[in-house]
């Protein structure tokens, strides 16, 4: 790991200072290792091998049946601008389809959504969870859920700032297409 100082500019690359950015995750993190080495020296095995003999075990149907979802969902056919755009629909759109329990047509709204907006606007980011969030967003208030911008900035480990403005461009983005496909 990297030895910074606390007032040094942060590895992860947001521009602030190290201890007000990722100086705590990073020390969680150590503290995490330090627990999982302590178990591995008491219980004289490594706490992946239990892990490897569930591994083994045939997947869930519930599982097979989200992966054949997602399968139908194949990103790489689509055509994307930037790969870090088909990367965040990769990780971020499976999982809100299965927390929000979405169809198959309600996922292929979003990733549509999400593939158009990235190829015409062109969004820059140095964190995904914004535009992860964003789309998040919007899924639940389609689905008429209460959630706050600030728990999503939380989950999505982005600020909350990051977050809302995400949110305003991809739905002015939204409205603006919305409109355009009804000829107003």
């Amino acid at each position: 790991m990297i030895n910074l100082g606390r007032n040094e500019p942060c590895h992860c690359g947001s521009g602030k200072k190290y201890k007000k950015c990722c100086l705590e995750k990073d020390r969680q993190q150590q503290r995490n290792v330090r627990v999982a080495t302590s178990v591995e020296v008491i219980t004289n095995r490594r706490p992946g091998s239990a892990v490897s003999a569930v591994s083994k075990m045939p997947p869930a149907p519930q599982v097979a049946d989200q992966n054949s979802q997602m399968s139908a969902l194949n990103f790489t056919e689509m055509s994307w601008e930037h790969d870090m755009h088909r990367e965040l629909a990769e990780t971020a759109i499976p999982s809100i389809a299965e927390e929000y329990k979405l169809t198959e047509e309600e996922t292929s709204e979003l990733i549509s959504l999400w593939n158009n907006y990235s190829n015409s606007e062109a969004p820059r980011y140095r964190k995904p969870g914004g535009f992860a969030g964003a789309l998040e967003y919007v899924t639940a208030t389609k689905q008429g859920s209460t959630i706050s911008q600030s728990e999503l900035a939380a989950k999505h480990e982005v600020s909350a700032t990051t977050l809302s403005k995400s949110i305003g461009q991809l739905s002015e983005y939204a409205e603006k297409a919305s409109f355009a496909s009804q000829g107003v």
